[in-house]
């Protein structure tokens, strides 16, 4: 009898199980607070000294370690009681990839063919070739593969329609609507600026928006990313808008669409109450809201990586060839968007790796399904590599991989230091980029990966970009994260659990812990679906076991407790996201600086003006680089006090513009200048919590306070671009309904409701 075994004792009987729910939870609860308390721990002298000693030995660069790592033991304890109660005994899937393919024959010639075709166009873009008509050369052989695959499949085995109803299809679009709508509320004001390096982002999306430049598609773009996933911001913001919503929506709708394939998968391997919750923690977890409107690429990750195992897991149940080829061609897709999206990939060989292991297939039968994934991401991926390494820059093919990876020297210095990597094999693979080898230091590393890449999911540790002020996890969807990772990690033997479970810890190890300065949020935004996923399992599971079934209660009461329960817990959760992002993030922990303000008053005023800055110095970006990059209509001019007060009579010719004083300078320094300009009043530069930013002087009128009020960002959503998604996903469900109601009338319903 193994360990788990002897404890399962005393998991069991209903009244004790339900116990230990609360108990779980309630360390989780705890452990989490212990993390974000701001005091270091005193009751615990002696774990106190030991991570001390800890944080010191591994560089962990904690501020209260103790803190850390006793809320860590605590979330760990909570997880494996969950572990507990939920294992159950294996039940196998049918994993069987066997012949029984239809004649192969007859689609010979076009195999031939688009095979020939498509090497013709590999040969060409070795060379480094590009046009249009090779462009669609490539995607016209992808398509007659694809075809082939699908005239090719087993009837009998996969022919089998997919289980989605009506009801799924009303629920898929009131979600991706509900998405899209917190994607885009105040998206024009919240962040009010925009970080320095997003800049290269607007600038070559504006570009290919306006028609000004058309970058092969497989060429690089910016800092080595694929130029592609800025092709797809451009071609979003021709509808959007070439500005600044525009640019930001561009990141919104790919991190949206997430929500269809999220859904699918979570109703495929679960029930659609787990596709519900999984989506709605998604769509309200802060850290999906800060990637989603920023104009990064990161968000482009998502989806291809969520499809590709949705992919995956339709081609095991309806052991299928062909779902299989989709799942490689999606993973190759996401090769064209932000770097993180090769974790589908990952994760798609890690699991049909693992499913043979745990049922025990012999290598020789898992060759066929890996091969076919293989194929279907190689022939997607292969041009962008072959044109890479036929250009000028064929080193940032692989530039990315040193660069963010544990073992290069950049990092390993500023962890150990100079000397310290000195006394290591160093080998420099090029002028930027040199790696380190040390085993004993690569140890450290390792293990100081793993403790902060894990802390991040709870506390942001000190980890301050992009306005991240919780776990990652999210603020309330994170207590059931911990639950639902115990659940799956304890049943991992089985499908349903095991693809959450791996693709979760890909991402965590692959994207997290193996990344040079962990944590990087910026790079594990690949697990923000499953992180919401396992969250689901957490949630549904802990509402099943707690309103378990009374014998003396009727089910179709029991069935109402259970969606009221999961409702307001689900709004619960969502409530506590959004007050996260848009009150208490602005309000309280990132509240806009001058910069920022500057930036969001030039998008207040609606035709191009003048604005002046008095007594300004840029903190955190220059604002006359939204000149430049063409980000603002307006001319931006930098202006002393001693400038002004030499020659006062300038003033009396300003005309449409805006003046920022500083508030060093005081209100009435402000009402001086104003009383030299015809027209023009003074007003105060407001940020949300009423924080005084400087005087404004304007002969316009606009409103320089800034208002995130419910009332002027429903306004402000109505008005915008996104109503157009949003009423077409009204008439959607309107007409999906209806559409269910009729069937079910006529007695007709060839769809089978599953609940």
């Amino acid at each position: 009898m193994n360990f788990p075994n002897k404890l399962r004792p005393l998991f069991s009987g209903d009244v004790a199980r339900k116990y230990w729910l609360v108990a779980g939870l309630i360390l989780a609860i705890v452990g989490q607070s212990m993390m974000r308390e701001p005091q270091p721990l005193t009751a615990f002298k002696t774990m106190s000294e030991l991570a001390s000693k800890w944080n010191e030995t591994l560089y962990l660069g904690l501020k209260n370690p103790v803190n850390i790592i006793a809320g860590l033991f605590f979330i760990a304890l909570a997880s494996m009681i969950y572990s507990q109660l939920f294992r159950s005994a294996n039940m196998q899937e049918l994993y069987i990839f066997e012949g029984n393919w239809l004649s192969w024959k007859k689609f010979l010639p076009w195999i031939i063919t688009s095979l020939s075709a498509y090497v013709l166009v590999m040969f060409q873009i070795a060379r480094h070739q590009y046009s249009t008509f090779l462009f669609g050369i490539w995607l016209i052989c992808i398509f007659i593969f694809t075809l082939i695959f699908w005239k090719n499949e087993n009837l009998n085995t996969s022919g089998k329609s997919l289980s989605i109803t009506y009801l799924d299809g009303a629920w898929i679009l009131a979600l991706f609507a509900f998405a899209i709508a917190a994607g885009s509320y105040l998206l024009n004001d919240l962040p009010a600026g925009w970080a320095a390096d997003e800049g290269q982002f607007w600038k070559i999306a504006r570009g290919i928006a306006l028609g000004e430049k058309s970058p092969p598609f497989f060429d690089f773009g910016v800092f080595s990313f694929p130029v592609s996933s800025s092709i797809l911001q451009g071609w979003i913001m021709r509808w959007a808008g070439i500005d600044m919503w525009g640019w930001r929506f561009a990141s919104v709708l790919p991190a949206a669409i997430t929500v269809i394939p999220l859904y699918l998968l979570a109703r495929e391997l679960f029930d659609r109450r787990v596709a519900i919750a999984a989506n709605v923690m998604m769509i309200s977890n802060p850290y999906f809201l800060t990637f989603a409107r920023l104009g990064y690429n990161n968000s482009q990750s998502l989806f291809p990586v969520t499809l590709c195992v949705y992919f995956l897991i339709l081609g095991i149940r309806k052991n299928s060839y062909y779902y299989l080829w989709l799942a490689g061609l999606t993973a190759g897709l996401g090769f064209y968007t932000y770097f993180a999206a090769w974790l589908g990939l990952v994760v798609l060989f890690i699991v049909m790796i693992g499913l043979a292991l745990i049922h025990r297939i012999k290598f020789s039968k898992n060759i066929i399904p890996l091969t076919i994934i293989f194929a279907g991401a190689l022939v997607v991926i292969l041009p962008r590599v072959l044109y890479g390494l036929s250009g000028d820059s064929a080193n940032l093919l692989h530039f990315k991989v040193w660069e963010t990876g544990p073992i290069n020297i950049f990092y390993g210095t500023s962890i150990f230091g100079e000397e310290r990597i000195s006394q290591t094999n160093i080998h420099m693979l090029d002028d930027q980029v040199g790696i380190f080898y040390d085993p004993s230091l690569y140890g450290v590393l390792l293990l100081r990966g793993i403790v902060r890449s894990t802390a991040v999911l709870f506390d942001p540790i000190g980890y301050s970009d992009h306005q991240i002020i919780f776990g990652l996890a999210g603020p309330g969807s994170s207590l059931f994260f911990i639950l639902g990772l115990g659940i799956s990690l304890a049943n991992f033997k089985k499908t349903q659990y095991l693809i959450p479970s791996t693709w979760f810890l890909g991402g965590f190890f692959f994207l997290g812990v193996l990344a040079s300065i962990p944590p990087r949020p910026t790079h594990m935004v690949a697990i923000i679906p499953v992180m919401s996923f396992i969250a689901g399992i957490g949630l549904i599971s802990f509402v099943d076991a707690m309103l378990s079934t009374n014998p003396r209660e009727l089910e179709g009461m029991l069935h109402w407790k259970k969606t009221v329960t999961l409702s307001v817990s689900l709004l619960i959760i969502a409530s506590m996201g959004f007050i996260q992002y848009f009150f208490l993030t602005p309000y309280a922990y990132f509240s806009p600086n001058a910069d920022d303000y500057i930036s969001w008053l030039g998008r207040q005023i609606p035709h191009p003006a003048t604005i002046y800055l008095v007594n300004h110095y840029s903190t955190v970006r220059n604002p006359k680089d939204e000149g430049l990059l063409k980000l603002t209509q307006h001319r931006v001019l930098f202006l002393t006090r001693a400038k002004l007060e030499s020659n006062p009579g300038q003033m009396e010719s300003w005309e449409n513009f805006v003046a920022f004083i500083d508030p060093k300078e005081g209100r009435e320094y402000a009402g001086w200048i104003a009383q030299k300009i015809p027209g023009a009043g003074v007003q105060a530069a407001y940020v949300p919590g009423k924080r005084l930013r400087g005087y404004i002087i304007t002969d316009l009128d606009i409103n320089t306070t800034m208002d995130i009020s419910p009332t002027h960002g429903l306004r402000d959503l109505w008005d915008s671009p996104a109503r157009t998604i949003l009423v077409s996903c009204g008439l959607g469900i309107i007409a999906l309904l209806l559409s269910r109601k009729a069937v079910k009338r006529s007695g007709s319903n060839e769809i089978e409701e599953t609940t």
